[in-house]
């Protein structure tokens, strides 16, 4: 059976679209109200539909290309990128459509099914969008005020979540560290040294390459700055020690998606991301130079990590969050020590708000734990190599500076 679809539009926010079935059917009514909710902060204007069917019909967004209107072209938009920025909710009384757009005419092909006969049609809706206000119907161009954008025309036509000119972020980080270090040996004298400081400034810089909406490459250093002092049966010649971190690696962001829980907001929208890459680090150790001396010297330890997170922000926001964890396998040793029996991760909590296009400001907290046993330190008393366990633990909180660009 063909169904003959059109639409029928009475006020911005109480529109209605009515599919005739056939000529001994009665009409099904599509009530829409649309509401124009703002705009992100990729510049992206945020529109919500009320679709009421008046029979029990699903709808979905069809296989078609959806077609969108600016003051420089007509574009088409794949339905695969169209699904990044529609999001269909089915609600007690009929769908929820949240659709982000630019400001311009987007036509919506959606497909209509028959839940009682899987009967199937296909009708577009044609959103005019501009930034204070969206309707179902059309607007000229004068109207959308959009030769006010004509300065260059854009280079893509898909409605991607992402700021495509934006080429990555630069990050620098201040904060203050809790750091504590244990050294256990065991062989061939038994000694406990451990140290506990809360120093500072520590220092973070990191870079993040946008690739795509999926995929982001980041590269980070920051320092944990610790101290000891004599005591414990040991005089340290040198107090104060840095543990450097450096890291790369890919980051694969999901589909955006929304919570199903009434506890949290339904206006926040939520990527999961995967991490590999690989650590660097810089680590302190202990080695005697007589019975009651000892000096603080460093090894190289090289990690592969893997691990997962979470980041979300309302769209019409400025504040964006993200938290992540990482596990740590060590695939490289420097010539201080060997490891075996490694147990590290780390994780990350935090939150930025954006300031100006360019610039945010946010407070982020980072832990980082290791736990190793260890052989082959040259111990200068004895002429013997040391057996023991090494563990570090440093949790730091800083201040960041994001700059866009």
């Amino acid at each position: 059976m063909n169904l003959l679809v059109f639409l029928v539009f009475f006020s911005t926010f109480d529109t209605s679209a009515m599919v005739k079935v056939d000529d001994n059917s009665d009409f099904v009514d599509l009530k829409i109200d649309i509401n124009h909710k703002g705009e992100t902060k990729e510049g992206l204007q945020i529109v919500q539909l009320k679709v009421v069917p008046s029979q029990p019909v699903s709808i979905d967004l069809s296989k078609e290309d959806a077609l969108f209107k600016d003051s420089h072209k007509i574009s088409k938009i794949s339905s695969e990128e169209l699904k990044k920025n529609v999001t269909f909710t089915e609600a007690e009384e009929g769908y929820d459509i949240e659709v982000l757009s630019k400001v311009g005419i987007l036509q919506l092909p959606l497909q209509l099914k028959n839940k009682n006969n899987g009967e199937v049609s296909f009708y577009d809706i044609n959103l005019a969008i501009k930034k204070e206000k969206a309707e179902v119907g059309s607007f000229s161009e004068e109207e959308l005020h959009l030769d006010d954008e004509k300065s260059e025309p854009p280079k893509q036509s898909n409605l991607d979540l992402e700021d495509k000119k934006a080429w990555g972020k630069i990050l620098f980080g201040v904060g203050y560290n809790y750091l504590r270090f244990n050294q256990n040996t065991t062989t061939p004298y038994n000694s406990l040294l451990t140290y506990e400081s809360f120093d500072g400034p520590g220092f973070y810089i990191g870079l993040l390459k946008t690739i795509n909406n999926h995929w982001d490459m980041s590269a980070e250093i920051k320092n944990a700055i610790g101290s000891t002092s004599s005591g414990q049966g040991a005089s340290v010649r040198q107090g104060n020690y840095q543990w450097i971190t450096s890291s790369i690696e890919g980051i694969y962001k999901s589909e955006p998606f929304k919570m199903p829980l009434k506890m949290i907001n339904s206006d926040y929208q939520f990527q999961w991301t995967t991490r590999f890459g690989f650590q660097y680090h810089i680590v302190p150790f202990l080695v005697r130079e007589t019975n009651q001396l000892v000096n603080l010297e460093t090894n190289e330890l090289t990690f592969l990590t893997v691990g997962g997170g979470l980041q979300w922000h309302r769209p019409e926001s400025l504040w964006s969050y993200e938290t992540y964890f990482r596990v740590q396998y060590n695939v490289k040793t420097g010539s201080g020590f060997n490891i075996s029996n490694p147990f590290s991760f780390d994780g990350s909590v935090g939150f930025s708000r954006e300031i100006t296009k360019k610039w945010s400001i946010g407070g982020f907290w980072y832990g980082q734990f290791q736990t190793f046993s260890v052989d082959g330190i040259q111990d200068s008393v004895s002429g013997n190599t040391v057996e023991g366990s090494i563990s570090l633990f440093y949790s730091n909180l800083e201040v960041r500076e994001i700059y866009s660009f």
